[in-house]
């Protein structure tokens, strides 16, 4: 063997020499901090990320974007809920919706009725027998042995599907028992 074949032996036999040697970086860490966002140097610098929730829903432009999507949603959602499942005011009497106010008009008590038949069943036609009191005050101490005016007035129910009624009550309370009535239901109520 010559003396280059043992060199060459010898040196891929100690690996140690390599082990001594610093490795070579092309792309070195001090460079590439250089370059990168300030949240990322923050990072490596240790340094503690505070919790921000501005940032983190309006920190880009994607996170902006979906909030307002799911705000829209919501809305929509809301509105669609409001409208779908709106309770409609008023009661059933005979199969008809009915709903009942009083109002003032120039100082006159004006009970308004406001009859809607559903668009497919059976519901009542006919007479229909409204008996309105005033609701009258109690007074301190004792209870009023005064028997309450009442005012008695009639209305028939057509074969239409919305009915609107007008009494004119004689009273000038602002609050009444109301009671309607047909041939087979009662139903009564305050307003």
């Amino acid at each position: 063997m010559t003396k280059e074949e043992n060199e060459s032996e010898e040196k891929q036999v100690r690996p140690d020499d390599d082990l001594d040697r610093d490795p070579v970086f092309y792309y070195s860490r001090e460079h590439r901090l250089r370059r990168a966002t300030p949240m990322v140097r923050e990072l490596n610098e240790g340094k503690p990320l505070r919790p921000n929730l501005r940032k983190t829903i309006f920190g880009t432009k994607s996170n902006t974007m979906l909030f307002l999507l799911v705000m829209i949603i919501c809305a929509a959602l809301f509105i669609m809920n409001s409208r779908l499942f709106r309770r409609d005011d008023g009661m059933l009497l005979g199969g008809n919706r009915v709903t009942v106010a009083v109002r003032r008009e120039e100082g006159i008590a004006v009970m308004d009725l406001v009859k809607k038949a559903p668009k497919s069943g059976e519901v009542y036609l006919g007479p229909v027998e409204i008996a309105v009191s005033p609701v009258l005050p109690r007074t301190a101490g004792s209870e009023s042995t005064e028997t309450p005016p009442v005012f008695v007035h009639r209305i028939i129910f057509n074969p239409v599907d919305t009915e609107s009624f007008r009494v004119t009550l004689p009273f000038e309370e602002k609050n009444f028992y109301v009671i309607l009535r047909t041939n087979d239901e009662m139903k009564s109520f305050r307003l």
